[in-house]
């Protein structure tokens, strides 16, 4: 669920609302492959990711 804190123009600050948590917007989701870690959890904390992403491409190639 998606919820608009405020609006500015066609810009909007809000809240995803998932399963895992909250993702507070705009917010950075990087996409990695979990075979290969670049970076651990906590450096993509410490940039300020509140989620990553990947897809089954990544993951099955």
């Amino acid at each position: 669920m998606f919820e608009i804190n405020k609006r500015d123009g066609l810009a909007r600050l809000g809240k995803i609302k998932t399963s895992h948590g909250v993702l507070e917007t705009p917010t950075l989701l990087p996409v990695v492959n979990p075979k290969i870690l670049t970076l651990s959890m906590q450096e993509l904390a410490e940039c300020g990711a509140q989620g990553i992403i990947t897809n089954s491409y990544i993951i099955y190639k």
